[in-house]
């Protein structure tokens, strides 16, 4: 994503859609509802390796702090609560019989908890 420029292309063509004036922080939690969705796709790992340099060049682009949204992203690649690919879940939903539709219901509005609280406590620190 970074050496072949991808990145940058991403974050410049992202800029120039959005208004002038949004907020910092509706991008902070764009990039994070983004990273959370490929980790429940990709794994963790994979999620944090392809978001981190759009980040960056998006922050950059934005006028942000790249090291904020870099911590938005580790952050919210460890948002996967939903599905049992979690080594945590996976230990709860066999034993307890739990089905994936448990899973969402309960998940879903728990991880949207989570990622506004990763963004308000980034924010407070950067």
């Amino acid at each position: 994503m970074d050496s072949s420029g991808t990145a940058a292309w991403i974050a410049g063509h992202t800029i120039e859609r959005l208004p002038e004036d949004m907020p910092l922080w509706l991008l902070e939690i764009a990039i994070g509802l983004l990273t959370t969705l490929f980790s429940l796709v990709i794994s963790h790992v994979g999620a944090t390796i392809v978001m981190v340099p759009m980040a960056i060049n998006l922050a950059l682009a934005a006028g942000g702090n790249p090291t904020a949204f870099a911590l938005v992203v580790a952050l919210s690649a460890s948002n996967n609560m939903v599905t049992s690919s979690n080594p945590v879940v996976s230990m709860i939903t066999g034993p307890a019989g739990y089905q994936p539709r448990d899973l969402w219901r309960v998940s879903g509005p728990l991880s949207l908890v989570y990622l506004a609280i990763v963004i308000v406590a980034i924010n407070i620190m950067f």
